[in-house]
């Protein structure tokens, strides 16, 4: 089975094209399959499907992301300098990448549920320090932008005075 997996995946330059178009079938199969899911599971909620939709379209855009796009192109070119053809290196990225966000997502929806369950009194306590932190901070940005301003205008006045 490893044997045949790493033929179907391997980086040398043999039947390239058909390897592109067995690889962009799965991945087109995948998506269809879970959208036929989506729609069977959510089709009484059109609520859920449209959450659904929203965080699919979303996924999308986030694969698009700089840092993302900036990491899969260091290992295609590492792999085109050593001859070989990267056809997977996208695939492989975003099965590592979506992995580790469903894992740290269970993690949070599981750490978040037992202090809830648990913890009563840090989430009165939360209440209050939660707005709090953004009023201090709102307020130091606040404060910041005004001295920031009054030595701009003390600079072009300044600079006005200077120039007359």
């Amino acid at each position: 089975m490893r044997r045949r997996l790493c033929y179907k995946f391997n980086t040398f330059q043999e039947n390239i094209i058909w390897k592109a178009i067995g690889l962009f079938t799965i991945l087109g199969g995948f998506n269809i399959a879970a959208w036929f899911w989506a729609f069977s599971a959510f089709h009484a909620s059109p609520r859920l499907l449209s959450t659904a939709f929203v965080a699919y379209s979303l996924g999308l855009r986030h694969a698009v992301d700089a840092d993302h796009i900036a990491a899969i192109d260091n290992i295609t070119r590492k792999l085109m300098q050593e001859g070989k053809q990267p056809l997977a290196v996208g695939l492989f990225f975003s099965l590592g990448h979506s992995s580790v966000v469903v894992l740290a997502s269970l993690l949070v929806s599981a750490t978040a549920t037992n202090f809830a369950q648990k913890f009563h009194i840090i989430q009165k306590f939360g209440a209050i320090i939660g707005p709090m932190t953004s009023i201090i901070f709102l307020f130091s940005v606040a404060i910041m932008n005004i001295v920031i301003f009054y030595n701009l205008y003390q600079n072009f006045c300044r600079a006005k005075s200077r120039a007359c």
